[in-house]
């Protein structure tokens, strides 16, 4: 049976009707149910998952839990360091690598009570090519890349939570084909210290998740012991998690992307637009305001700008890797430290000025519209091993703003997410925002 959600589970924790080690095995049942087909884990740590589900137990029997998140099942993205289980970022380059410490998140979770029961599958180095993991909606289909374990495993039921990271789709993508809640936060809400990520300016640790409550209990906990990047704030909010915020304007972005959209896929943005405008909420586009277009027009460089900031960026180590050990990259991996070779400090340059007037025109939307919302992805999932298409993810990794995949809609059977792109460090509202598009929906 799959496990519920692990909030909704809290209170037969403290009444002694039911325990973390119940909890966890259920997980554990679904995963030796599904994942020799799904393929969502790299490593497991099972044994140890059931001691510290043990321990976790008998502190609510105490009525003595550590934290929010004491005895929850939580799966991490291979890309981040546990000194427990190997680390190898998707490559045989790193196959047995075995760290010696925590990620700083990770680390988080532990002391918190959290259990850490395994690694989740990713792309080589989270930047390109395939695992072996598919969707659990639909084995002949994608769940994306690069954190496509992670949105598997929730999906499948054999976790609440999996951590993620995104540098360009890579949360709130797969997050969309799995039928998931995919959230990716402001840059440096979260510390991303234990991670192999070339992308320093634009990578962001985040979490996938079937309940809000779930999530932000996760993340929210991680931000309190963790913090985020060294030079940011971190993750602001309540204790509490967010409830629904009615939003009276909602604007409708043609993203870049939106022209390379399924039919069905645009059809079904407009229809749950329609529906909530039915109830009242005025739906904003580019054809019915002038900002939201100027806005646009703008963010219709992000593309090309994001190839010149992540190319840039990835050279190192990438150009190591590429001399010392080209014959196991992924190919794609080759032409792109070959191609960012031919990018200047003046090109990288334009790139940082280039974001600075975006951000600027970002925030100008504030005042427009409660709620910015464009498709997670161009459709349902394709067939694997195609990943899909990162396109309407590029816009908020580049401007480093909160971005929420909600799982509301529906293609021919197959999950498709509408993605809420928020505002800088109002990562809270965001996911109220995302509150009500859930409530919306039912």
């Amino acid at each position: 049976m799959t496990a519920s959600s692990f909030s909704a589970c809290l209170p037969s924790f403290r009444s002694g009707e039911s325990s973390p080690r119940q909890y966890l095995e259920r997980c554990l049942d679904e995963i030796d149910r599904r994942d020799a087909d799904v393929k969502a884990f790299a490593f497991l740590n099972v044994d140890a998952a059931r001691a510290a589900a043990d321990a976790s137990t008998e502190r609510y029997r105490a009525g003595q839990p550590l934290s929010p998140v004491d005895g929850m099942p939580i799966g991490i993205k291979d890309v981040f360091d546990t000194a427990d289980m190997p680390t190898e970022f998707g490559s045989p380059i790193h196959q047995g690598r075995r760290p010696d410490h925590d990620a700083a998140h990770v680390y988080a979770l532990r002391r918190g009570g959290a259990i850490i029961l395994g690694k989740t599958v990713t792309s080589q180095f989270a930047i390109v090519g395939n695992g072996p993991t598919r969707n659990p909606h639909d084995l002949t289909r994608s769940p994306g890349a690069t954190s496509a374990g992670s949105a598997a495993a929730v999906a499948s039921g054999m976790l609440p939570v999996a951590t993620g990271s995104q540098a360009r789709g890579s949360i709130i993508r797969p997050a969309s084909y799995c039928g998931v809640l995919g959230y990716k936060p402001t840059f440096g809400a979260l510390n991303r210290a234990g991670c192999l990520t070339p992308a320093k300016s634009y990578d962001h640790l985040g979490a996938l998740a079937r309940s809000l409550d779930d999530l932000w209990r996760t993340v929210r906990h991680i931000a309190e012991v963790a913090g985020g990047d060294p030079g940011y704030p971190g993750l602001m909010g309540p204790v509490e998690a967010p409830a629904p915020r009615t939003a009276a304007r909602i604007a409708l972005l043609r993203s870049p992307g939106w022209s390379t959209a399924d039919d069905a896929a645009k059809g079904a943005i407009t229809t749950f637009a329609h529906r909530l405008s039915d109830h009242g909420v005025e739906i904003l586009d580019g054809d019915s305001s002038r900002e939201i277009l100027t806005y646009e027009r703008l963010a219709s460089e992000v593309p090309a700008q994001w190839e010149t900031l992540s190319g840039y960026e990835n050279r190192w180590p990438l150009q190591s890797y590429r001399d010392r050990y080209a014959p196991q990259l992924h190919p794609g991996i080759v032409r792109g430290v070959e191609k960012s070779e031919t990018i200047s400090p003046d090109d990288y340059r334009a790139v940082l000025s280039y974001r600075r007037s975006l951000r600027e025109a970002h925030a100008k939307l504030k005042p427009v519209a409660d709620v910015l919302v464009t498709l997670a992805a161009p459709g349902s999932a394709p067939a694997y091993p195609d990943s899909g298409s990162s396109i309407f993810n590029e816009l908020a990794t580049f401007l480093g703003v909160p971005a929420v995949s909600v799982p509301v809609l529906t293609i021919d059977g197959l999950p498709l997410g509408i993605q809420i792109i928020g505002q800088m460090d109002d990562d809270y509202g965001a996911l109220e925002s995302a509150a009500f598009l859930l409530k919306s929906s039912t």
